[in-house]
């Protein structure tokens, strides 16, 4: 599964280019592990922000080798679903984010 965020980059694209991968990241920390349980992804998160901003939460088992300047399109396995992350599941989950880091509930 793949989610798009309802945030973006405040950085501006003017290139030919935005819907190629600007960075991605992944990680096995306790957060992540958290976000992957909230989500319910089969192998884990890797965060994604494409050259125009948008951002995206997606299971390590949707795709295939992601490399920052590749089309967005280029790194999803065939029949992969996505969806918008709502606002009210996405300050859930960084709600709970932070009490695991203990920064407590904003």
């Amino acid at each position: 599964m793949i989610y798009r965020l309802p945030s973006r980059s405040p950085r501006k694209y003017r290139g030919q280019y935005p819907r190629r991968v600007h960075s991605w990241s992944y990680s096995s920390s306790p957060c992540q592990m958290l976000i992957k349980d909230i989500l319910k992804l089969e192998l884990g998160p890797v965060h994604i922000e494409l050259n125009d901003g948008t951002r995206f939460i997606a299971d390590r088992a949707d795709l295939r080798e992601v490399k920052c300047g590749v089309e967005w399109l280029d790194c999803l396995k065939k029949g992969t679903l996505g969806i918008d992350l709502s606002k009210e599941r996405y300050d859930f989950m960084l709600d709970q984010i932070r009490t695991l880091r203990g920064m407590g509930a904003r």
